[in-house]
């Protein structure tokens, strides 16, 4: 049998030279198994696999390995698997653009049973459609890493799931202004903070109208200032409802509550579980109870209620009579007392046989008055001291015998006026 023989040579990377073929005829380099054919110009062309160790088939794919270098596979326009395309290498372009699939794939899976898949490069931008993770994370061994760049104007995450979950179940998640829409903003744990302690104002529904606070602990107490339902001017005429609107208690358990508007408590009771509690603190120059009532009651009608100084300036009437505490009556049995501003409204009584005197001062508050009775059978006597002026009718200063009285009133800046069973 004939047998064909061509040019060949077993010196490797040796190449035929130009013009040293004839048209068509072949020439072999056997050490790099390289093929190469001469053109119309007796040139020589490489025509063989550049490299590749073993392209071979099976029911599974079609497989291409190659010992060292790239593989170019030039089919224009198109390459169709139409099984499995195993690559041992990198799937790589020259082009500017790229489809790996085009728009006819229903589904594609890249990395299926894969560890670990990586797509882009550490460095560069991955520009993608529509990521369904079925199941699985999305991570990054980065310190920080962003899902969505600066130029995304709007992002659902989980817009149809039951449940999203963000940030690690012990760790902090740090996130600009959060919208919830439709929902609510729950825990499962038995406790929960909107704001951390570090947070200095925190305003929350600013344009609301209407406010519902329910159960539990919505703000923390640590937290410095809370605004709710207010608008920039500070009254926006809204409406803030804590607690049910039927029944039930609401507590507010922090220790000082500043209200800088006015309270209406429209019904039901201000009350404390407290044996003493102080409705405002002393630093109120002035308070208004009750200012456009037609009556307030202060304590219980068969209670005890006990004041300071009380300044009316209208009628203070009592529907069942004035009653003098024992503690308005300063008993004396000394020979001689000076009136001090305590005094003020005081029944001052004299009960011995010794003769007493009563020195009024200067210094004394416009309106002060007192009354002076002589219990006993001394004679009680009226004077006042440097600087002030008593004036009595007759000039009777001593009261006249035992169960006598004489009042003083001071009218005018240190001007008394003595008035009862008075003689000389």
């Amino acid at each position: 049998m004939p047998r064909i023989k061509t040019k060949n040579s077993t010196t490797s990377t040796l190449t035929p030279a130009n013009g040293s073929l004839l048209q068509g005829e072949l020439a072999v380099n056997i050490t790099d198994k390289k093929l190469f054919v001469g053109d119309a110009s007796g040139n020589p062309v490489e025509i063989t696999n550049q490299g590749v160790t073993a392209v071979y088939g099976s029911t599974s794919g079609i497989y291409v390995t190659q010992a060292t270098g790239s593989t170019v596979i030039g089919l224009d326009p198109d390459i169709y698997v139409s099984g499995v395309l195993q690559v041992s290498g990198v799937i790589s372009t020259i082009g500017t653009a790229g489809s790996l699939f085009n728009d006819t794939a229903l589904s594609v899976n890249i990395g299926g049973g894969a560890s670990g898949v990586q797509i882009g490069h550490p460095t560069g931008t991955v520009v993608m459609g529509n990521i369904a993770v079925n199941s699985g994370t999305i991570s990054t061994t980065a310190l920080a890493g962003d899902i969505f760049n600066a130029t995304a104007a709007r992002i659902n995450i989980g817009a149809a799931a039951s449940g999203v979950k963000i940030g690690h179940a012990t760790g902090v998640v740090v996130v600009g202004d959060i919208a919830v829409n439709n929902g609510a903003i729950t825990t499962t744990s038995s406790t929960g903070s909107v704001f951390n302690t570090n947070i200095i104002t925190a305003n929350a529904f600013t344009s609301a109208t209407l406010v519902n606070i329910a159960t539990g602990n919505v703000f923390d107490p640590a937290e410095k200032v809370i605004k709710i339902g207010t608008t920039a001017g500070g009254d926006g005429g809204v409406t803030i409802s804590i607690g049910s609107s039927s029944a039930g208690t609401t507590t507010i358990n922090s220790p000082s509550t500043v209200f800088g508007g006015d309270v209406a408590v429209n019904g039901g009771d201000i009350t404390t579980s407290n044996s003493l509690a102080t409705i405002f603190n002393t630093t109120a120059a002035r308070v208004n109870i009750g200012g456009g009532a037609s009556g307030v009651q202060i304590g219980h009608p068969t209670g005890t209620v006990v004041m300071g100084n009380i300044s009316a300036t209208g009628y203070v009437s009592a529907a069942s009579g004035y009653r003098i505490a024992s503690a308005a009556i300063n008993a004396q049995t000394a020979t001689g007392y000076t009136l001090v501003s305590t005094d003020n409204g005081k029944i001052i009584t004299f009960d011995s046989a010794a003769t007493h005197t009563l020195r009024i001062p200067t210094g004394l508050d416009i309106g002060f008055n007192a009354t002076i009775i002589q219990l006993g059978t001394g004679q009680v006597t009226c004077t006042g001291l440097s600087g002030a002026t008593l004036n009595c009718y007759a000039s009777g200063n001593k009261i006249l015998g035992q169960h006598g009285s004489a009042s003083v009133l001071c009218y005018a800046s240190n001007v008394y006026n003595l008035a009862g069973t008075l003689g000389i």
